[in-house]
């Protein structure tokens, strides 16, 4: 018994000291990636960032915590420099930015995302506010629509379209996902499935591991710099693309029959929501290089709500693929930090460009 007594107090000796000195080591000299936290809203099931935790941060990235950019919420809960305001100031016009990880922007300074592009070029004085939350599919992005427009009251709401948008939006494709919303069919039609958050023992102990994984450097550094995967407590993202490679409706595969249905049921939706408002969905593409053959350039998930758009005089699509294959060609610029597809600051500016050529085309804004 007393050799086991000494035996860890030698362990704790050694170790506590070590622990000390590699916490101050992620805090300070080579601080571990810092992500305000998401909950879902019991009463509207979408996702918000909790302003009550850490309120802002420093995002880093991969094993060297390579510096990526400063994130602060605002008194809204969103990760951007601008304040928002509920009521509307007269002749400004109002525009709300959608989409995941990309529109948010933590890979970035917060001076450097797209509203803040898209402001510094209008023609007028604009507010220009930011919606991004990470990990959300089409149809959650949708349902954050037709809330921000109940909300906010924007003039144009622009919504980004992604890789899996569409596919991850389906339950018949993909596992439950507890932090976003799914369209499933029956006899009767598709309807759509709310977030499945946590309950019970299992929401007790996933706020007990986050809370203690935010609080503490190490565990930060491990799980989201060194991406130990020690906590797998959520559905996994499908990953599985339209079974489709071609850039239009024409060249789908007959499996896709559910894709192209779903697809134009959820823009109705939107559509039959919010009228008399711009509504503009930007589709993201691969990252040409100057090698990347042009048929090549779009994302499925893209091309079907590319094709959805044209159905509805009430929706228009802005794709980004031949954007990045002409600026390519041009600057020979890359568009994405090292080791992700996030836009970069050149990217951010470029997409911001394009949205507003967009919107002085397909609306009365400017």
């Amino acid at each position: 018994m007393k050799r086991t007594v000494a035996f860890s107090l030698r362990i704790a000796v050694f170790f506590l000291p070590l622990i000390v000195l590699l916490e101050i080591l992620f805090r300070c000299l080579v601080p571990a990636c810092s992500r305000p936290l998401a909950s879902i809203d019991p009463e509207t099931g979408l996702s918000f960032f909790e302003k009550e935790g850490q309120g802002e941060g420093l995002f880093t990235t991969g094993r060297y915590c390579n510096e990526a950019g400063y994130w602060r919420l605002n008194e809204h809960g969103y990760n951007s420099l601008f304040e928002y305001e509920y009521s509307r100031t007269p002749g400004i016009p109002r525009i709300a930015i959608i989409g995941d990880s990309y529109v948010l922007g933590l890979w970035i300074d917060q001076d450097e995302h797209l509203e803040v592009y898209l402001d510094s070029i209008m023609r007028r004085d604009t507010q220009v506010y930011n919606f991004g939350v990470w990990g959300s599919f089409l149809l959650s992005n949708i349902q954050t629509a037709i809330y921000v427009d109940s909300l906010y009251d924007p003039d144009a709401i622009v919504i980004l379209v992604n890789q899996y948008d569409v596919t991850g939006s389906l339950r018949a494709l993909g596992p439950p996902m507890y932090k976003n919303f799914q369209l499933s069919q029956n006899n009767c039609g598709f309807y759509i499935i709310p977030p499945e958050p946590y309950t019970g023992m299992k929401r007790s102990i996933y706020n007990f591991v986050r809370s203690v994984t935010n609080s503490r450097a190490i565990l930060r550094y491990l799980v989201l710099n060194a991406k130990l995967n020690l906590f797998r407590m959520h559905g996994d993202i499908p990953l599985a693309p339209a079974a489709g490679t071609g850039s239009s409706a024409e060249d789908f595969e007959p499996q896709d029959t559910l894709l192209v249905s779903a697809t134009e049921w959820l823009l109705n939706c939107l559509s039959a929501s919010i009228q008399g408002k711009t509504l503009l969905f930007v589709g993201d593409g691969p990252r040409y290089d100057g090698t990347t053959p042009e048929d090549l350039t779009h994302y499925i998930d893209c091309v079907l709500v590319d094709f959805a758009c044209d159905s509805n005089d009430n929706l228009h699509f802005l794709d980004l693929g031949p954007v990045f294959m002409e600026n390519y060609n041009r600057d020979s610029l890359v568009f994405s930090p090292s080791g992700t597809l996030h836009w970069n600051a050149y990217a951010n500016r470029i997409v911001a460009e394009a949205i507003y050529e967009e919107l002085t085309s397909v609306s009365n804004l400017y």
